[in-house]
């Protein structure tokens, strides 16, 4: 039986960047840190809520802890998110605007205010990697909550 979604894993070559932007920028935690055999930070397990996490990995060194005969090759640039097999992750919170102006006043761009055809209250960031990131509250009209089915008109 599926509980949750335990983690997403985001591989990045700003991995110093990336774990900045969502401890420092969105808030959340570090719950612990992949190492290497010289102690240096190789990835971070950030830690979303409960018990959902964002498992951030260095690119290159992920490719070599694979042993893989290919060549590594350089991650894509930002492309247009809406067209990209990966489109977005959703983090729930609570109080959304209250939460979007902390991390505006830590430096964090937010947009796309609104309430989306699922009734929930949505905003929108992006990680230093492009990545799409939906904050959103639930409604009590949220149809998360009602299981209204929604009707393009």
């Amino acid at each position: 039986m599926l509980t949750r979604l335990a983690h997403l894993c985001l591989k990045t070559s700003r991995l110093e960047e990336m774990a900045a932007f969502y401890r420092d920028g969105l808030g959340a935690t570090i719950k612990f840190r992949y190492r290497n055999r010289e102690g240096t930070p190789i990835g971070y397990y950030v830690a979303l809520g409960e018990m959902s996490f964002i498992e951030i990995f260095d690119h290159a060194d992920a490719h070599r802890r694979s042993g893989s005969a290919k060549p590594c090759e350089p991650l894509e640039d930002p492309r247009d998110p809406w067209l990209a097999r990966f489109n977005h992750f959703c983090l729930q919170v609570e109080g959304l605007d209250e939460y979007v102006a902390q991390i505006e006043a830590r430096g964090v761009t937010v947009t796309g205010r609104k309430t989306g055809n699922d009734r929930s209250r949505q905003a929108w960031v992006k990680d230093p990697d492009g990545n799409l990131i939906e904050l959103q509250e639930y409604t009590p009209q949220s149809r998360q909550l009602t299981g209204e089915d929604y009707q393009e008109s």
